[in-house]
């Protein structure tokens, strides 16, 4: 009898901890909705949306009623676009090399090419910097650079071969939390100063975003916000299917389905 007694309230424990596992400080409020938008990037900080098809980058205003474009064929096609700065936008050209700052108006204001950066190598990735400038990851020695918009060296890491062994090849860069994260399959952390600080070894999807000491990403419909330091979850059933792509500034979620562009709103249900 004492037995079964034990064995009940073991089950019973056992349950009451599973329900407070699974209870979610925060719930996704739906706040707009807007016709979606191919090649969808993301929204900057002054709701203007940005999109990238067939390697021409496309912006529009919030409500969608107004376009402009910018492309540059000669260089090749556009493969990253970072608004984090509205007005000073900063757009990629993966196969030359060559990196573009445009105005809010998308206009030209500054071409750099690879070999301003470096003479014997150009940058196979970039990524905005808080610090008045951008980082590059240039493969020939595997380092990372940080410039200011003079281009001005202002940090410069090992040769990331021997900084940090197993590294692959470098998918993307991002900043964040004060600290940049190098996508390799596995996210790599350095300080701004491009010293190696440790190895992320919870599995991160190729598209996510950093705000404090979280990462934001979603997996198998689901957004995932991965406290990175003390290496703890939390996971959220998203409200819509058939999400083609997503993008998170903090507190919204922006999803992008196959008919809409759907915002929500991150809210502290407690």
């Amino acid at each position: 009898m004492k037995t079964r007694i034990i064995l009940i309230l073991l089950v019973i424990f056992e349950i009451s901890d599973l329900f407070a596992k699974s209870e979610q400080p925060f719930q996704l409020q739906k706040v707009s909705v807007l016709s979606t938008v191919k090649g969808f990037q993301g929204i900057d900080d002054l709701g203007n949306i940005y999109s990238l098809s067939d390697g021409v980058l496309y912006k529009f205003n919030q409500d969608q009623k107004q376009e402009i474009t910018y492309a540059e064929k000669k260089y090749g096609d556009i493969t990253n676009v970072f608004f984090d700065d509205p007005m000073n936008l900063i757009i990629f050209f993966e196969q030359t090399g060559v990196i573009v700052f445009l105005d809010n108006h998308l206009s030209v204001k500054k071409v750099i090419e690879p070999s301003a950066l470096k003479k014997d190598d150009w940058p196979l990735e970039i990524a905005f910097s808080s610090q008045n400038g951008f980082w590059a990851y240039f493969p020939v020695e595997a380092e990372l650079i940080r410039f200011d918009k003079k281009l001005n060296l202002q940090a410069q890491s090992a040769n990331l071969n021997f900084v940090s062994p197993g590294m692959q090849k470098v998918k993307q860069l991002k900043e964040g939390d004060q600290k940049l994260f190098v996508d390799d399959g596995q996210l790599w952390v350095f300080d701004l100063f491009a010293n190696f600080l440790f190895k992320i070894e919870r599995k991160i999807p190729e598209n996510f975003f950093v705000a404090g000491k979280k990462i934001y990403f979603i997996e198998d419909n689901y957004l995932v916000v991965y406290h990175y330091i003390n290496r703890t979850e939390d996971v959220f059933l998203l409200p819509e299917s058939d999400v083609k792509n997503y993008f998170w500034k903090k507190p919204y979620l922006f999803l992008n389905t196959q008919n809409t562009l759907v915002k929500y709103r991150l809210i502290n249900i407690h």
